[in-house]
């Protein structure tokens, strides 16, 4: 299988791009979650260029503070991702500002090394239909930037609970709002001298910003999300993020291995046990990467 997904990476020339959505505690549908979780991310590392991982934990949170949602089913969990993953590719699906460039020179900006192409993302705004929708005072970026920039609209729990630094992160804006960027950068500013947004010293490459005219995807009705006139999305290469991500995954695997739970379920399928060892030691590889890079550089 390895080798199969190493020739398919080798000889395609597009971009290799996965949006991998972890399981948690919480909400997980299979015992053998954390095994799942950790062969995927760490066999997957050789043969992406840009993976932006999100969790079915955070998700959930921001179906239940801002729709108030109290028990979010994964039907609701599937309507917000199209919503993020629309915004997300916007400017790649319809003819967008020649500023946002293509999907090889986001992944460009974002990921200093190969190896190291663990993004984030935030969207806003997240409106219920309950409410009167979203309401702007007088720059409608300036209040989507400053809503993006909060880790409560994350969709990574590890995002809400790193205060590591930035490596790198893009703002995508879509709909009535392209046109009003205006005052972003005094935003931006604001938010890195109070503390919110740091950059490691060894890559200044700051904030790149994309704009897309096309209006934001029409939420399906029994989504409980309401229309709202622009939105924004921000993808972000935090060290600190990545690192706490990775370490909850081998966290997770760690606890069911140590006992060797359910793993002749994989050997019964042809797998060997020491492909285990061999994604724990490559995700730890990873994670201490990041972990200088996040400390001192590299």
């Amino acid at each position: 299988m390895k080798d199969t997904c190493r020739e398919a990476f080798l000889l395609t020339p597009n971009q290799v791009r996965q949006i991998p959505i972890y399981p948690s505690e919480y909400l997980s549908t299979a015992v053998v979650d954390p095994y799942n979780a950790l062969l995927h991310s760490g066999f997957n590392i050789p043969y992406s260029n840009l993976v932006v991982m999100l969790d079915n934990h955070a998700i959930m949170q921001l179906l239940s503070r801002h729709l108030q949602i109290e028990k979010p089913t994964f039907l609701f969990l599937n309507r917000m991702f199209s919503q993020i993953s629309s915004c997300l590719f916007c400017g790649f699906h319809f003819n967008a500002d020649p500023t946002c460039g293509s999907l090889e020179e986001l992944a460009t900006n974002l990921v200093p090394f190969p190896q190291l192409h663990f993004t984030f993302v935030r969207y806003a705004p997240i409106v219920g239909l309950r409410r009167n929708g979203f309401h702007s005072t007088v720059n409608p970026a300036q209040d989507l930037t400053r809503a993006v920039l909060d880790p409560n609209y994350s969709t990574l729990t590890a995002d809400k609970a790193s205060r590591g630094k930035m490596i790198a992160c893009c703002l995508a804006f879509r709909g009535a709002s392209a046109g009003c960027q205006r005052g972003l950068a005094q935003v931006i500013s604001e938010t890195k001298r109070t503390g919110r947004l740091n950059f490691v010293d060894w890559c200044p490459t700051g904030v790149k910003v994309r704009i897309h005219a096309v209006p934001p995807l029409r939420p399906v009705p029994e989504s409980g999300i309401a229309e709202t006139p622009a939105n924004v999305i921000l993808i972000g290469n935090g060290a600190g993020v990545a690192v706490k991500e990775l370490s909850v995954i081998l966290m997770q695997f760690e606890r069911l291995y140590e006992k060797r739970c359910f793993v002749h379920w994989y050997v019964g399928e042809g797998m060997e046990e020491g492909e285990f060892d061999e994604a724990a030691d490559l995700l730890k590889d990873i994670s201490d990467k990041y972990a200088n890079a996040d400390e001192s550089g590299i």
